[in-house]
């Protein structure tokens, strides 16, 4: 498998979501299965029949559903990164196992927010 088109695919699947949301201002859930159908339909009419790059797509739409108020473009781009590790590492290990895209998405936007947001000891009073 070549890493540089599953990152690319990965990237592609982020993003897309997450412009689509914000600048339509539509519903994350909306676009992340619009954006699977579409790609899903391009890969069938190209007949191109690699699901591992299809479920990498779809997978990073859940990437892309994060919030634009706490979630930056360069956090979006690391949680890419980390998908991609966590994707090639893991999903051999969990195939078949429901929930596995959405577990390797969900760590990487955690670890990629929490590394860049450091907790505040300080309370308000």
């Amino acid at each position: 498998m070549n890493i540089f088109l599953l990152l690319i695919v990965i990237i592609a699947g982020a993003f897309g979501t997450y412009e689509n949301c914000r600048k339509y201002q539509l519903s994350p859930v909306f676009v992340s299965a619009l954006m699977g159908l579409m790609i899903s339909t391009v890969f069938l009419i190209q007949n191109f029949k690699n699901p591992f790059l299809i479920n990498a797509f779809f997978g990073a739409t859940f990437i892309g559903m994060s919030s634009a108020k706490i979630f930056t473009r360069f956090h979006l781009a690391l949680a890419c990164l980390i998908f991609l590790i966590l994707y090639i590492k893991l999903i051999p290990f969990l195939n078949g196992m429901g929930g596995a895209l959405g577990f390797c998405a969900f760590i990487s936007v955690a670890l990629s927010y929490l590394t860049f947001k450091p907790f505040s000891l300080s309370s308000k009073h």
